[in-house]
């Protein structure tokens, strides 16, 4: 509730990789995939690709959270989504890896990309998503 809270005071804040991602893989047809869901599973994995570009914002994250300033925000939100019960992949979701690629391309071309704190091409949406497959931390300099 209470990230929930901090996200619905920015109204206007940019949607960026989350949901420049959550879009194309919203429209699959191969499975259905909730939105919120996949804004769930996907934010630890852009929060980590955008470390390096959004740490101000982070802090204020952090702030508003009531979290020590050592606290990983990405490791934050995994831990939230596993006390709701959601999934932790995208794999768990279904999600066909063989799509990667399109979704990749069609995330750059996304109104919502341009409003991301890092620039993210095709290969930097990729390693998100593999990493969102996986279960595991973006790489640095993904």
């Amino acid at each position: 509730m209470q990230l929930s809270s901090v996200c619905k005071s920015r109204q206007r804040a940019p949607l960026g990789a989350v949901h420049a991602l959550s879009h194309p893989l919203g429209g699959l047809k191969q499975v259905s995939l909730h939105h919120g869901t996949l804004n769930a599973v996907l934010l630890p994995y852009v929060l980590e690709f955008n470390r390096s570009h959004a740490e101000a914002k982070y802090a204020t994250l952090r702030q508003r959270l009531g979290l020590n300033d050592s606290v990983d925000l990405a490791d934050y939100v995994r831990s939230l989504n596993l006390r709701l019960g959601m999934p932790a992949t995208l794999a768990e979701m279904g999600v066909p890896r063989d799509s990667f690629a399109l979704i990749a391309k069609s995330a750059t071309e996304d109104h919502s990309s341009a409003t991301n704190p890092r620039p993210a091409g095709e290969a930097d949406y990729r390693a998100i998503l593999e990493a969102a497959y996986e279960g595991i931390p973006v790489k640095p300099g993904a």
